[in-house]
């Protein structure tokens, strides 16, 4: 008398979910019940059209990285893991959304008043402009490679410079405007201060 048993039972896929998403990857993971293999398909429809390459190591946690995505795009997937039998299992349709492209964009900032190579005295305001293609951070002010202070106001600022504390000669005024993502732009004028 012998006994026969063929696992005929494919793996249990639960826990799927899409992480670490970036502008061209994401990390997607699930667990199966029983030891198997790891495998994803995806795409921009449930055509999906790109597959990872298989894992054959028999695991119940499982990992799989998707690389060379579209920024800013849908993205559709499915996991899929046979067991040491030969067993498939197919997870339903997923799908998560890259992030948009790094901001690399530098900001512009323009000193207005005073203008370049004029005199001053006294309590100056100095004014200018910034703008940035996502969103502004902080602009500064900064005289003579001293440490930056911050000045009031973003796209339109102002600074009060006291002209007073200066020694009378040339000094150089540089605005420094930072945006959301980090990027900086300078831009520095000289003026004579005359007390």
């Amino acid at each position: 008398t012998v006994t026969v048993f063929n696992d005929t039972t494919a793996p249990l896929i639960s826990s799927v979910a899409a992480s670490a998403v970036t502008s061209n990857s994401a990390a997607i993971s699930w667990a199966t019940d029983e030891v198997s293999d790891s495998q994803v398909d995806y795409g921009t429809s449930t055509a999906y059209g790109s597959s990872t390459a298989l894992d054959p190591a028999l695991v119940l946690s499982h990992f799989q990285t998707l690389s060379g995505l579209a920024d800013s795009a849908l993205y559709h997937y499915r996991v899929k893991s046979k067991d040491a039998a030969g067993n498939p299992a197919v997870s339903d349709d997923f799908t998560f959304t890259t992030l948009p492209p790094p901001d690399t964009t530098p900001p512009a900032v323009a000193v207005a008043y005073p203008a370049d190579g004029s005199a001053v005295s006294g309590i100056l305001t100095v004014s200018g402009t910034a703008s940035d293609n996502a969103a502004l951070s902080k602009v500064e002010l900064q005289v003579d490679g001293e440490p930056f202070n911050l000045a009031s106001g973003l796209d339109s600022w102002t600074y009060s410079l006291n002209t007073l504390a200066l020694s009378n000669g040339n000094h150089t005024i540089t605005a420094r405007a930072t945006d959301s993502s980090g990027n900086m732009t300078t831009n520095s004028i000289t003026v004579t201060v005359f007390n």
